[in-house]
């Protein structure tokens, strides 16, 4: 493919120069023996026969790299990933902390203004227990989930 290439390129340079010049026609018969040497079957055996030595090689010691390769992918876990996998925990574990403290304060203020409501208030007796029962159940939330 770049043999074609640069031969397109030198065509255009010669056009340039001889408008006559056709380099295809002129290159056609030096390009298919190129070719026919180059993928012939005996060029690729001998191709072949020369890369055995390389292949024998890699072919024995395989099972060993493998057996390295999976070793070290089993033993070995990726630092970059770890530390995303703890951030991620240490982030969810602080929300979920955050979100129990906020039901314990919110229950607890429930609870003290129901208390209060209850001490305080002969207009509404029933809304005051309302508001302690629902301070209780959102403290007792907030710490039980903890």
């Amino acid at each position: 493919v770049l043999l074609q290439k640069t031969l397109f390129n030198i065509e255009g340079l010669g056009r340039q120069l001889y408008p006559e010049l056709d380099l295809w026609k002129t290159a056609k018969p030096f390009l298919e023996d190129w070719t026919r040497e180059r993928y012939s079957p005996r060029a690729t055996l001998k191709r072949l026969k020369a890369g055995l030595p390389v292949m024998r090689e890699l072919l024995l010691e395989s099972p060993g790299r493998l057996n390295l390769l999976l070793r070290r992918l089993l033993a070995e876990e990726d630092p970059a990933e770890r530390r995303l996998a703890e951030a991620a925990l240490r982030r969810e574990t602080i929300a979920l902390a955050s979100r129990h403290r906020y039901r314990a304060a919110a229950g607890g203020a429930l609870l003290l203004g129901g208390l209060v409501l209850v001490c305080l208030g002969d207009r509404w007796p029933g809304l005051g227990w309302l508001v302690t029962l629902a301070g209780a159940t959102l403290l007792l939330w907030g710490f039980l989930t903890a």
